[in-house]
């Protein structure tokens, strides 16, 4: 889908957010105008505790963390956009009708609160424990989100957690003005930072080790090399998405993938994601931002952050998470309800997309230690 200058706009104001912790509810302004909303919120749900330590909300009511818990709870949608994966679209329609909705509480409390009805909203970060949910809200006057405002909204809010990201790990910098402060020699994943023309500009000294050690990841004429020929398109079509989005081209945004490693190691999981805020530096002007993590050298990876990782569906994701406690197949197919044959093909699709072969290479690609 192509950038209008309002999407731009939209994209923007959401990566401003990195460097500037007040500037989320100008995003989610942004966002909910590009669509046509009359309010936008945003916040992380807390799945062990129940609680929301983190919320903004733009043209409607503050209310307070009791209020959005138990909204949360009786949201109907809720349930649809945590089975989904991140970045999946949900609205009021693919899980109740108009009628429903006049009788359903959740709808009284949402329309007494902000006097909205209807919602589009998604879940664009995930990780064990927790997740980031937003939503933009139109009034019954306004109606319903059609099929190409949903679509737009997918195609832009996705970056909420792209922003996320970037945002939780300058939290701890001194100094927030740049990105420089990702290349701190502490952070255990790989971070390298590519100019417009895909050329690696910097990179921290986890990456500069991988680098070095030339397995499954190098250079070549200054832009980043995977070891296969397959690898190497897919990636540089991730580049290639990102820096669209960068110079206002398009939304493609990036992505993620596995790496696969000619020692046998496991694979590195690998994120790109546009940098739009190019004026952090007016000497050095990054546009796109590589993560890279190891799961050889950093810690635990869970079942949710996989699924956000490398695009797995809920039922892969929960497949995944019973063989890694150490569960047959026949037993982990029972306990999800399916056949041993569906469960034997969530397990092709999860080895395909993370790129091993084994039960025994999924359990330490889950829970590797550092």
């Amino acid at each position: 889908m192509a950038l209008t200058s309002e999407s731009s706009a939209a994209i923007e104001a959401i990566y401003d957010t990195v460097l500037d912790p007040g500037a989320w509810p100008r995003a989610l302004r942004a966002l909910r105008t590009l669509i046509g909303g009359a309010g936008a919120n945003l916040f992380f749900f807390d799945h062990d505790s129940e609680t929301i330590p983190f919320w903004v909300v733009e043209n409607l009511p503050p209310g307070g963390e009791r209020e959005y818990r138990r909204l949360h709870r009786i949201n109907p949608r809720a349930r649809t956009t945590m089975a989904d994966p991140p970045g999946v679209p949900c609205w009021d329609y693919r899980v109740i009708s108009e009628p429903e909705m006049d009788r359903h509480e959740f709808y009284d409390a949402i329309h007494r609160l902000g006097g909205v009805r209807y919602f589009v909203g998604m879940r664009p970060f995930a990780v064990d424990g927790g997740s980031l949910l937003t939503s933009v809200m139109r009034t019954r006057k306004q109606g319903h989100f059609d099929r190409d405002e949903i679509a737009l909204y997918a195609s832009v809010a996705f970056h909420l957690g792209h922003a996320y990201r970037l945002a939780a790990a300058n939290a701890g910098s001194r100094n927030n003005a740049t990105l420089l402060h990702l290349l701190d020699e502490r952070r255990p994943e790989a971070v390298f930072l590519l100019d417009a023309t895909a050329q690696l500009m910097e990179a921290s000294p986890e990456a500069a080790r991988i680098l070095a050690q030339n397995d499954g990841l190098g250079l070549d004429d200054g832009c980043l090399r995977p070891w296969k020929a397959a690898d190497r398109r897919a990636l540089n079509r991730l580049v290639a998405g990102a820096l669209a989005t960068t110079t206002g081209k398009d939304l493609g945004g990036g992505g993620v993938m596995a790496l696969p490693r000619p020692s046998g190691a496991l694979p590195f999981l690998l994120r790109v994601m546009p940098w739009p805020r190019g004026s952090d530096d007016p000497h050095r002007r990054p546009s796109a931002v590589v993560l890279l993590r190891d799961p050889e050298r950093t810690a635990a990876i869970g079942a949710a952050e996989l699924a956000d990782l490398l695009g797995l569906t809920a039922r892969e994701a929960a497949l995944a998470r019973r063989l890694a406690r150490g569960g047959s197949l026949q037993d982990c197919a029972a306990a999800l309800g399916i056949s041993r044959n569906t469960a034997r093909v969530h397990l092709r699709n999860i080895f395909e997309k993370t790129g091993i072969s084994s039960q025994r290479e999924l359990l330490r690609l889950m829970f590797s230690v550092p």
